[in-house]
């Protein structure tokens, strides 16, 4: 059951494509008009994921340009806790349609695992034609959150960026959703940052105001403030605030769904 879907706005980027022994006149004729989906999904034992790159490349090859033996090769990028990485799809001509899927899967945990994705697209004329940014989620599942049926946790905080100039407040946001979060009856969240001379966590994680965080919600929402110090050679430019989840689902002593998510900051 797909618990996940989304698609990464399309990047149009032109390149300079020169055919063989040619002169002016046979660059930026081509437009990419490509996609990244991803999906998490799950069953009791299993959480599968896959990356899929699809779409094609418009325009009119100029007069007197070596264009016919020009291809474009889709490459989707599926790290789920630890495992995979980037594979290839099958090489077509640079004015075909093309799609490729990557998939993998790992043992069900209750033990929140990251899953990042991205994809491009290379040309054999100009290099990487098409790309879209990494991002990264976390998921789990467990049997009180659903499991058993195939529903799942999923916690996204996404990445910062932000003038560091030491006195400005900022707030950093982190979601829980997906279609285990239904059963989620209490969240436990608490947050520590890697560079604490780059980064000054300003008190701790509050419930965001867009969300209820009440037991049958389908997303629970939290903020933290921060400031960014002026960077220098002792501090850096980038650095994490680590949101360290404990999930409930039911009434108990211990959570059934755990794990630090680390959000990356850096310096613009």
């Amino acid at each position: 059951m797909k618990s996940r879907i989304f698609c990464l706005q399309m990047i149009l980027c032109l390149f300079a494509f020169l055919g063989s022994g040619q002169g002016q006149g046979c660059g930026g004729w081509m437009t990419p008009h490509y996609s990244v989906y991803s999906t998490l999904s799950a069953n009791s034992t299993t959480i599968y994921s896959s990356v899929s790159v699809d779409g094609y490349t418009s325009g009119v090859c100029p007069i007197g340009c070596a264009c016919s033996g020009v291809t474009h090769t889709p490459s989707a990028y599926n790290l789920i806790g630890g495992t995979g990485g980037w594979g290839n799809g099958t090489s077509v001509p640079w004015n075909y349609y093309l799609t490729y899927t990557n998939s993998k899967s790992i043992a069900a945990s209750s033990v929140l695992q990251p899953f990042t994705s991205s994809g491009k697209v290379i040309c054999t004329a100009v290099g990487t034609f098409f790309a879209t940014a990494a991002s990264t989620d976390y998921s789990a599942t467990n049997p009180n959150c659903g499991g058993t049926n195939g529903q799942m946790v999923i916690v996204y905080a996404p990445p910062q960026s932000q003038r560091c100039d030491g006195t400005t407040t900022y707030k950093a946001g982190a979601s829980v959703g997906s279609s285990g979060t239904t059963y989620v009856t209490e969240i436990g969240v608490t947050t520590t940052t890697d560079n604490t001379l780059l980064l000054d966590l300003v008190g701790g994680p509050a419930a965001d105001p867009v969300c209820t965080n009440k037991p049958g919600s389908s997303t629970w929402c939290y903020q933290q403030s921060y400031k960014a110090a002026v960077p220098n050679s002792s501090t850096g430019r980038t650095g994490n605030i680590k949101w360290n989840f404990n999930i409930f689902c039911g009434t108990k002593l211990n959570p059934d769904i755990y794990g630090t998510v680390p959000q990356p900051f850096s310096c613009q």
